[in-house]
């Protein structure tokens, strides 16, 4: 099974990552999809990164369009894409985490959006300015 897993995102578009996220499930059988309370945490975390003058580390990035692209992916996961970018792993990942800890996904994203490194369950992601 995990076997197939990595096979399907070796370089997969957006059929793949459903394909994915099902042959996660079966993996994960007691992985439950976030009540709609904690969905509207996660809006909340969104709506008050969205109205508060945040600066980032990537000078690049409107913090209006991330703030608005964040709650369509809080609202609806399947809305991550990884286009054409061949991470079509990291995007399914993002797909689940979204679905089952929309709070921490968005506080993640923050956290990456002001210092580029959030820590989630005790593990610190750094990335890098690119």
């Amino acid at each position: 099974m995990r076997k197939k897993l990595a096979r399907l995102t070796a370089g997969a578009g957006r059929a793949e990552q459903k394909k994915i996220i099902e042959l996660a499930k079966t993996i994960m059988p007691n992985l439950k999809e976030a009540s709609e309370v904690e969905r509207a945490k996660a809006r909340q975390a969104v709506a008050t990164f969205a109205t508060t003058a945040t600066t980032s580390v990537y000078k690049n990035v409107n913090q209006t369009k991330f703030a608005k692209e964040l709650k369509e992916r809080v609202n609806n996961p399947e809305a991550v894409d990884q286009d054409n970018l061949n991470l079509c792993g990291p995007a399914a990942y993002c797909v689940l985490w979204a679905k089952h800890d929309p709070e921490g996904y968005a506080k993640a994203a923050i956290q990456l959006y002001k210092k580029g490194s959030y820590t989630y369950n005790g593990k610190t992601i750094t990335a890098n300015k690119d």
